[in-house]
């Protein structure tokens, strides 16, 4: 029995560590978690299952963060490339990639999305904390440790 459960879970979770989880902002029952596999796993909690698997191609998942903005398919990611990374996480285009951010040099530890606008603020290896918005066309602010 205990051979069955294992192979359950390496076949719908994770394979590695888990970093990150934070529940979609306009939807509860869906559940995102980050991990050391490089994956980003969307998970139904009402039915304790997975329901997809993001594949960033960035490393190392450390966090993810949902937008608050009703019918927006992206979730963001921060990962030990440097990168933040946009995913559509549903529809017609869900597990390609819609943008990369690469405002850090080294590891990017977390990513956050407000809850009020369409920016984000992650902090990195760099001891760096960038504002920006997702598209990164508009640098809000950059605030650096001395």
């Amino acid at each position: 029995l205990k051979l069955k459960r294992w192979d359950h879970v390496m076949v719908l979770g994770h394979c590695e560590t888990i970093f990150a989880c934070e529940f979609k902002a306009l939807d509860k029952d869906v559940l995102a978690t980050g991990s050391f596999d490089g994956t980003i796993k969307l998970w139904n909690v009402n039915k304790m299952e997975a329901i997809d698997t993001l594949k960033p191609a960035a490393g190392v998942v450390y966090s993810v963060a949902w937008p608050n903005t009703p019918g927006d398919t992206r979730i963001a990611c921060s990962t030990s490339h440097g990168k933040v990374v946009f995913m559509h996480a549903s529809g017609p285009k869900k597990g390609s990639v819609a943008a990369l951010v690469s405002n850090h040099t080294g590891l990017v530890y977390k990513v956050a999305w407000s809850s009020k606008m369409d920016i984000l603020a992650s902090v990195g290896q760099d001891e760096a904390c960038w504002l920006f918005t997702p598209d990164n066309t508009t640098l809000k602010v950059k605030i650096k440790h001395p």
